[in-house]
This record gives structure tokens, C-alpha cells and sequence, in this order.
């Protein structure tokens, strides 16, 4: 019988085979391990980010951090924006700008690959940008979207009407669900959202398949229904499916 190596050539075809075996089984679950580590992370940050907004309502009498004028739903992804005059600190970013949040790493998801999140570390990491001393000459994205709703052109009665933290304590206010203009929709995490409540806690929802397939087509919408999307997905973090089902799954 022919050897390889001190094997028989069936014996070393039994190896590879069982190897391959193995290999199957092993790698799908080290793929759940290592996603179920970045989502506990994940989740860390949003409770932190949480409770540095409940630090921050107790600084500022009961206020939570606000956007600027006439800022659009879809674009609560920022936390330093350039289009105003002076540029400045907007969002869950008046929390780093504050003081309360002294780590930007919290800023970040471990799971999220976006290009956009992308360039904007990479140039924070050849000093293009930083967070001490922003320059003003870009904005600055997050990983989280933020739950204050602004302007919300096809349904202004979903706009925030109060800064109050305990007018909104039953709403989600913080989420993953990073919603970039121009590349769609990319969710950190494949089976669903990570979210923070104005109450205090943070938790992990599974999403709706045919939500998932609604986020992935944001790309497509105009900045209208960009706006309105934001606020359903908040409001269907929060359990509330009505506007989600209203404007987007009734067709479906």
C-alpha cells in the first residue's frame, strides 16, 4: 500500500475528510462565538452611552442632548457636523463634547464595517481628524443612530416635541442602526439591533426579515422616506409597530 508521511493513502484521505468534518462544524459556531463577543460589547456601549444621557439630562435640567435646526431624522448618525456656523457637537456627540463621555471608543460598534465608519477612523488615525480638536472640516458619523426624532417632512407629528428626558422614559433612544446616505443601510450585527432606552436600559432585538430587507433598499429611498424610516425603526424597537407597518410593510 502506497504511504505519504507514515499514512496510507486512504488513511490520509480518512483525515482529510474528518478534518473537513470538523472544520464545518467548528466554523459556523466560532462565527456565532465571536458575534455573540462583539454584540456584548456592542450592548456595553449603548448602556454607557445610556447612562452618560441620563448624566447629562441631570447637568442640563432634565435635558437630553438636542440636534440643530431643521437637521433631518436619517441624518442622526452624526456627532460633529460642519454645516453650521461655527461647527459643532450635535447629538449623542454633546456628550463627548461635554465631558460626560471622556472614551470615543463608545462611539463605536466592533461589528460594524461600514466605509464610511471606515475612512473616518482611518483618518483619525493618521491625524486628519480627532476628537479633541475637531477641525471642522468634515463631519463626524457614529455607529449609533440616535432616537430624537427631527425633521420628519411626512410625518411631522412624529418629530420630538419635548427635550425632556422624562417625557420620552418609554422610547428607544439610542441604536445601531447606522444608516449612511449613499450605501445603503449596514447593520452591524445580522440578526438585529442593538438599542438603548430612555429609561435606563439596553437590550438586543431581533428584527422582522422583512425590516432587514427594508433597510437594506434605504439606499434607494428619497431623503423624505429616509426620514420616516428612521422613525419607524424606533418606534418598532420600542414594540410599536404601527408606523413601520403604516408606511412601509403594507404593501408587502
Amino acid at each position: 500500500m502506497c504511504k505519504r508521511g507514515g499514512f496510507t493513502l486512504v488513511e490520509l484521505l480518512v483525515v482529510i475528510s474528518v478534518t473537513a468534518v470538523l472544520m464545518g462544524i467548528l466554523m459556523p459556531a466560532l462565527t456565532r462565538a465571536r458575534e455573540m463577543g462583539r454584540r456584548a460589547v456592542c450592548l456595553s456601549h449603548t448602556k454607557n452611552l445610556i447612562t452618560a444621557v441620563h448624566a447629562y439630562a441631570d447637568d442640563y435640567e432634565g435635558n437630553i442632548p438636542s440636534s440643530v435646526e431643521e437637521h433631518n431624522a436619517a441624518w442622526n448618525f452624526f456627532g460633529w457636523v460642519n454645516f453650521t456656523t461655527p461647527p459643532q457637537w450635535i447629538l449623542l456627540g454633546r456628550l463627548y463634547g461635554a465631558g460626560i463621555v471622556k472614551d470615543n471608543e463608545i462611539f463605536y460598534c466592533p461589528a460594524q464595517k461600514n466605509e464610511l465608519l471606515r475612512k473616518h477612523r482611518r483618518n483619525e488615525a493618521e491625524g486628519a481628524w480627532t476628537w479633541e480638536t475637531p477641525n471642522g472640516n468634515e463631519a463626524r458619523p457614529i455607529s449609533y443612530h440616535y432616537g430624537l426624532m427631527a425633521q420628519i417632512r411626512l410625518a411631522p407629528e412624529l418629530e420630538t416635541r419635548s427635550l425632556k428626558l422624562a417625557a420620552i422614559e418609554n422610547e428607544a433612544l439610542v441604536s445601531d442602526a447606522f444608516m449612511p446616505f449613499g450605501e445603503g443601510s449596514v447593520w452591524a450585527h445580522p440578526q438585529g439591533l442593538t438599542t438603548g432606552f430612555a429609561a435606563g436600559h439596553a437590550g438586543f432585538k431581533v428584527v422582522d426579515r422583512q425590516v432587514k430587507d427594508l433597510a437594506a433598499d434605504m439606499a434607494t429611498m428619497n431623503i423624505d422616506r429616509k426620514d420616516l424610516f428612521a422613525a419607524a425603526i424606533f418606534k418598532y424597537l420600542g414594540n410599536n409597530t404601527g408606523v413601520m407597518n403604516k408606511h412601509f410593510l403594507r404593501s408587502q
